[in-house]
């Protein structure tokens, strides 16, 4: 990259962020080099960076004051250790969230069914009568009637031909 930073900081929009870009990739680099494993040394993969590894060290530990990566740091050895992380937890919230939505939608779908069962529907006086289906014959169609005892429901016949109540 230092090859064409010349030529980046050419650019008047990138040059004032070449820094910060340069930063930022450096270390996301330096996160996902180190991703896979659970330790490594930090002298090779100062090596295969081309730095030192002082620099190295003081660049990881920056990284996991920022919590940008779970591990620490064995001064000593220049190795590097993933933090022990307790992997069943992503699993567990996963499934947790599954179940809600599960959860969720069982109780629409109980819901609806009971709609359906009752045969209710809720009309909206909002529509226009153009926008409306013509009624269908064949389907019953039943009201709620609240002057009548124990509030029942009732089919529209029924109600026309007993009349007002």
């Amino acid at each position: 990259m230092s090859q064409f930073e010349h030529i980046f900081a050419l650019d008047q929009y990138l040059a004032s962020h070449l820094r910060t870009l340069y930063y930022e990739i450096r270390h996301r680099v330096s996160v996902i080099y180190f991703l896979p494993y659970k330790n490594a040394s930090m002298t090779v993969m100062a090596r295969q960076l081309n730095t030192t590894i002082d620099i190295f060290e003081d660049e990881f530990v920056h990284l996991i004051r920022l919590g940008k990566l779970k591990a620490r740091i064995n001064s000593k050895n220049k190795i590097l250790y993933v933090t022990n992380t307790d992997q069943r937890w992503h699993p567990y919230q996963h499934a947790l969230t599954t179940t809600k939505q599960s959860e969720k939608l069982t109780r629409a779908l109980l819901l609806r069914s009971a709609i359906i069962k009752a045969n209710l529907s809720v009309k909206d006086d909002s529509i226009s009568t153009s926008i409306r289906p013509s009624n269908n014959n064949n389907v019953s169609h039943r009201q709620f009637v609240s002057n009548v005892p124990g509030n029942i429901m009732m089919d529209e016949e029924d109600l026309l031909d007993e009349g007002t109540m």
